[in-house]
């Protein structure tokens, strides 16, 4: 009864905008793990998807995904969201994350070792397939892509390359895909210290 009564409490304050006490519009947007989070939320009640952590496409599981799994799940996603803005984060596998096959095994430190963008980019074909299927999910809908664990500028260029590549591939294949905006996390403090040179398209803060 406690429970029922505050959900309804609370309901009340789920449709009108978010503001501030001052009237200022505060943009809420939620974290989604696994699409299947979607089912339970009303799309009205939110201003988009501020990440999409891609890593449960990866984990147990024998087969890496390939890509048209993962556009499925990336347009189903973007589809959801009806035109607000969703950023998709590219794997960010390693340290706490292992995936059998991908990461390293026996590392001193896994949480600042190959992990996130240095492990895929070691692994150029397991990105080029996902940066492939949100090239194609990019058109479905408002598709951010946001690179993980970048610590030098030349990490978010090798990423761009490999989208561009991605794209013109498809394109000249006839596959409709689209160069989504490309951002990334700054969670290294070598990243955070010199946030100016990097070209990136906007900026996610890892405040942990």
């Amino acid at each position: 009864a406690v429970h029922a009564e505050r959900a309804r409490a609370e309901a009340v304050h789920l449709a009108p905008e978010a503001r501030t006490a001052s009237g200022e519009r505060v943009h809420v947007l939620i974290n989604v793990a696994r699409p299947e989070e979607l089912d339970a939320i009303d799309v009205e009640h939110v201003d988009g998807i501020g990440l999409v952590r891609t890593e449960f496409l990866f984990h147990g599981r024998e087969q890496l995904p390939d890509e048209e799994e993962q556009y499925r799940v990336y347009r189903r996603i973007a589809k959801w969201a009806a035109g607000r803005p969703v950023t998709i984060r590219t794997l960010d596998a390693g340290g706490d994350k292992p995936i059998p096959g991908l990461t390293r095994e026996g590392e001193t430190n896994p949480f600042l070792g190959v992990r996130g963008v240095r492990l895929s980019l070691r692994r150029p074909e397991v990105l080029m397939v996902q940066l492939r299927a949100l090239a194609r999910a990019a058109v479905d809908g408002n598709v951010k892509v946001m690179v993980p664990m970048v610590a030098v500028p030349t990490e978010l260029v090798q990423c761009r390359l490999l989208m561009m590549q991605a794209v013109r591939e498809l394109q000249a294949d006839g596959v409709r895909a689209e160069f989504p905006p490309l951002g990334m996390m700054v969670e290294v403090p070598a990243a955070a210290l010199a946030m100016a040179d990097f070209e990136a398209d906007f900026y996610s803060i890892g405040s942990n």
